[in-house]
């Protein structure tokens, strides 16, 4: 007999699995694990790994399922405990509810008992179930008896009635049939658990012992078991000669037909309403948490608790009655139950740790905004904050899974499009979420080795002008110098970088492309960053500000001007008295404009005044009284390592190595090619404006790529650029774009074209030392896997220029097998908006059956082709699979 939902062999239950465990292969699970694969449920034995199973079973010694409950992080509601008891004094102990437990003597267990554990686990309302018949032997001394307790308590053992008897206790005898002999072997009396009685009727009690008191425990069949726990539970007990009647037969046809019908529409509406509610709660939840509003934030965690809590107390009533019926729905409340209720446990530990970090940031940079430094430790905060981050992460990741595999269920109600689409949402902000979540992970992993804990730490700041654009990020007009002792700053100045490259003794030779485009002799800080690859360029600008007085440092970071912007949309306007102006998020590129470049001369004070006075002001606005933006402050300095509009670059190998794998030093390119099956291009843009002005902000670009691949794996690969320059003509308007572009390509590639406006590019001859004409093209030694073009041409104001680059190269031919494609286009720190699209055709007879993107859209409407659409905020990377078509 098998008492789980039944389900038919041509819908089987997408992702439902239970999992086994027990100590030892004495006593092996045999007849459970049969029962539950002929219900269609995986079973795995003995594997931890196990992400959410519907089912865990655990089997052993009370310390074997002791120890196990207390390794696990959550003791959901379909956990089963079978308790090998080889004493009386071994049962008398307690395991943690929602879990159920079964208490039985050391043995296999046979087909019917295993019946009747599994009656018990998806049915009853009891806790405990006691399988011991009674022959579970008393620790301890012995008497001729067998029992050390007086004859009272036999007495008492088989009065249900007892004030020392639980009757929520279900014994196996309870089960026997009424005309059963009587046991023959010698025994004690039938073993009572003991504890406090729960605060219900007697009634209620009795009825719930009655759910599974089987009448014809050896020869009832699955109909009559299930029609007897029907009548049981809506209390139409029906007794041998009711049956016989033909009359009160049909009554009791059409009244389960009812209850049927009714279970349905119950469990139907129930469904709603936790797609409704409950999924609207999280997605709330998450929306505020992704914004960081906590006040928002805890009022939509409550609400989405209260919601799911009591939704859940709906499903528990229904689900045995349900499950009893064979009814899929049951089960899939529960999927829903168990997805819900991980999302909403992590989204409550992130407005927790969200709430702990108000008071740590003040804490860090409370000094630079006019404060004192407090002598509070901050590490064991720190080291609190980074556990909230993991666990976070861990939850978030579960949930994601549990959300993915319960939108698999073709026939679950909560597809229905209103939920659907709620469910898709939250999946989006969960995976935002638990990015912003690894995020705080790794970089207080990384802020507690180099935050001065150890000793006082000194960094370089190079804030990086995006509207005059540089290979990292924008032209280095002011740098700054902060102290970090025991995790908080201790000191930060700003300073305008002609102050340092005032003081360089001696001479150093610049890169040719600044000698020649720039006029400039000789190489300084300010102009340090002309490697792409900010690891580099970090070099570089250490030793430039060693050499020009500033001393030694522990590290190098670069902050771009879209980190400012981003922080101006947090905490709204900002007032700079001393300028009798206000500095929005939109104006800023404007006034940044007004106040950096007009009347600026090498040494004056005002592009320092003006960027120190902002960024102290942002600083002061986010740790003032009554202000509560650190989670909103984390996911804007999140953003922008991701955006690499911050970089880090440390000389200590250790702390290198951790950046490096966080993907936070600005390593240019991010390009790998493939081998064997498998096909890869790159298309690397990085541009430098040479024109000593701010005309970035006016220049627009946009990308149309276009790849055609053979049968033979020939890949050509022709990309158009299109700049448009919207600056005006007269004076301090922005003038002309005088860009350096390197063009980035496979080192196993050859260069088809590189044009302007649809005119070949003229190669600079190396051995000429005038000063080159525009435009220009010429061959630059590249990092390893790939090589370089660099372009010099200009850009006109009010107008638009066409720079058509390709390549073609060899891949392996399109066989039988599977080939995969990717195609990678790495994003230049600095650069915010760029559009990207682009198409790659295959030859006839094949077609790709998948496709993904990292951001931005991919489609396969046309046969044979991939079609992609993006924006460079972050590396685009268009992934696919293709197959000859059948």
């Amino acid at each position: 007999m098998n008492n789980l939902p039944m389900l038919s062999d041509d819908d089987p239950p997408d992702g439902q699995a239970v999992a086994l465990f027990f100590a030892t292969e004495t006593y092996p699970l045999d007849a459970l694990r049969n029962i539950f694969e002929s219900s269609g449920i995986k079973t795995i034995i003995n594997e931890s790994g196990i992400h959410s199973p519907e089912y865990t079973v655990i089997c052993g010694t009370p310390e074997y399922v002791k120890s196990f409950l207390a390794k696990q992080h959550m003791i959901q509601e379909k956990t089963l405990c079978i308790v090998w008891a080889e004493t009386r004094g071994d049962t008398e102990v307690s395991f943690p509810s929602p879990a159920k437990t079964v208490y039985l003597i050391p043995r296999p267990i046979d087909p019917q008992t295993a019946n009747d554990i599994l009656a018990f686990f998806f049915t009853g309302q009891e806790r405990t179930f006691d399988l011991s018949g009674g022959n579970l032997p008393m620790a301890g001394p012995q008497t001729e008896s067998g029992s050390e307790r007086d004859s009272a308590e036999n007495d008492n053992a088989g009065d249900e009635t007892s004030s020392d008897v639980n009757p929520d206790i279900l014994r196996l005898e309870d089960n026997l049939p009424a005309s059963a002999p009587e046991p023959t072997v010698d025994k004690p009396e039938p073993l009572v658990i003991r504890h406090v009685p729960q605060s219900v009727s007697e009634a209620y009690r009795e009825s719930e012992r009655r759910t599974l008191a089987w009448p014809t425990r050896d020869t009832a069949s699955d109909e009559n078991r299930i029609s007897g726990l029907i009548s049981d539970m809506f209390g139409t007990m029906k007794t041998a000669d009711s049956r016989k009647s033909g009359g009160q037969s049909a009554f009791n046809r059409w009244f389960r037909l009812r209850t049927l019908l009714g279970l349905i529409l119950a469990l139907t509406a129930a469904e709603v309403f936790i797609a409704i509610m409950g999924i609207f709660g999280t997605y709330q939840a998450a929306v505020f948490l992704k914004n960081a509003d906590p006040d928002k934030s805890e009022i939509a965690v409550r609400v989405s608790g209260y919601t799911i809590g009591h939704t859940k107390a709906v499903v528990d009533v229904l689900s045995a009655p349900a499950l009893a019926l064979g009814s899929r729905s049951a089960a899939d409340m529960r999927t829903v139950m168990d997805a819900l209720l991980r999302v909403h446990h992590a989204e409550r530990t992130a407005l927790q740790s969200l709430v702990s970090a108000r008071s740590v940031l003040p804490e860090v940079i409370g000094t630079v905004s006019g404060g004192v430094q407090s002598s509070t430790n901050i590490e064991p905060q720190l080291m609190s904050l980074r556990s909230d981050a993991v666990s976070i992460n861990s939850d978030l990741g579960i949930s994601l899974s549990a959300l993915t595999r319960m939108m698999e269920k073709p026939g679950l109600l909560v597809r229905l499009p209103p939920a659907e689409l709620l469910v898709r949402k939250s999946i989006v902000l969960l995976e935002a979420n638990m990015h912003q979540a690894r995020a705080a992970e790794e970089g207080l992993t990384l802020y507690l080795i180099s935050g001065g804990f150890d000793r006082k730490r000194t960094f370089l700041l190079l804030l990086q002008n995006s509207l005059e654009l540089r290979p990292t990020g924008g032209f280095i007009g002011s740098i700054g110098v902060v102290s970090l002792t025991h995790g908080k700053i201790e000191n930060l100045a700003i300073h305008d970088v002609y102050t340092y490259d005032g003081q360089l003794k001696g001479h150093v030779d610049p890169p040719e492309q600044i000698r020649s485009l720039i006029k400039q002799e000789h190489w300084y800080l300010r102009d340090s960053n002309w490697d792409p690859d900010f690891r580099a360029s970090a070099q570089s600008a250490a030793w430039f500000f060693q050499k020009e007085g500033g001393g030694e440092i522990d590290g190098v970071i670069a902050i771009n001007l879209p980190v400012l912007v981003d922080m101006l949309r947090v905490t709204g306007p900002i007032d700079l008295p001393d300028y009798n102006d206000r500095i929005t998020a939109e104006n800023i590129y404007g006034k940044s404009l007004h106040y950096v470049q007009s009347g600026f001369f090498p040494g004056s004070s005002q592009k320092r005044d003006f960027l120190g006075s902002l960024f102290t002001a942002i600083i002061q606005k986010i740790t003032g009284e009554g202000e509560n933006w650190p989670h909103q402050v984390m996911t804007v300095v999140s953003t922008a390592l991701d955006r690499r509009n911050i970089m880090v670059y440390f000389p200590d190998n250790q702390l290198q190595a951790s950046a490096d794998r966080l993907d936070w030093t600005g390593a240019y390119p991010r390009y790998t090619s493939c081998q064997d099956l498998c096909l890869s291009d790159l298309l690397g843009i990085v541009e430098s404006n040479m024109a000593v002005s701010k005309v970035n902000y006016f220049v627009k670009r946009t990308y149309t790529v276009n790849t055609i691949i053979d049968a033979t794996g020939n890949a050509s690969m022709v990309s158009d650029i299109r700049f448009t320059n919207e600056a005006g003509t007269e004076a301090g308007s922005g003038g002309g774009y005088r860009n350096y572009l390197r063009f980035y390509f496979p080192a196993d590639a050859t260069l088809l074209t590189a044009q302007l406006n649809r005119l070949p590019v003229v190669d600079r001859k190396p051995e000429s030392q005038a000063a080159p004409e525009l435009p220009y093209a010429e061959r630059i030694t590249g990092p390893e896997g790939t090589q370089i073009l660099g372009i010099a041409f200009d850009v006109a104001p009010q107008a638009e220029l066409l720079l058509t680059l390709g390549y073609k190269k060899q891949g392996p031919a399109l066989t039988q097998s599977d080939t995969s494609y990717v195609f990678t286009i790495p994003k230049q720190p600095g650069l915010e908006d760029t559009p990207v699209s682009g198409t790659v055709q295959l030859p006839t007879g094949w077609e790709f059956v998948d496709a993904v993107t990292t951001n931005g859209r991919v489609s396969l409407e046309k046969a044979g082709q991939l079609s992609y659409n993006s924006t460079l905020w972050s590396d685009v990377i268009v992934r696919g699979t293709i197959r000859r078509v059948r």
